[in-house]
């Protein structure tokens, strides 16, 4: 389990549609989110994956404050 794999998934999501429909269909369900993820791969704890969306969503806002 790592930050990495955490990662690695949410960019995956953000670039495979159907897996986004699906994570989306999951709502706030952490530990159904973590079995989808495990299945393509990736595998990563709760914390892990709060902190790597905590990381993607302030490298995000960074991103819109520098346009």
């Amino acid at each position: 389990m790592s930050q990495e794999n955490a990662t690695k998934f949410i960019i995956k999501v953000q670039t495979d549609e159907s897996l986004r429909l699906r994570v989306s269909a999951l709502g706030q369900d952490l530990e159904s989110l973590r079995k989808l993820a495990a299945r393509y791969g990736f595998e990563f704890s709760a914390q892990d994956f709060q902190t790597s969306i905590k990381q993607h969503y302030q490298l995000l806002i960074r991103s819109a404050s520098a346009t």
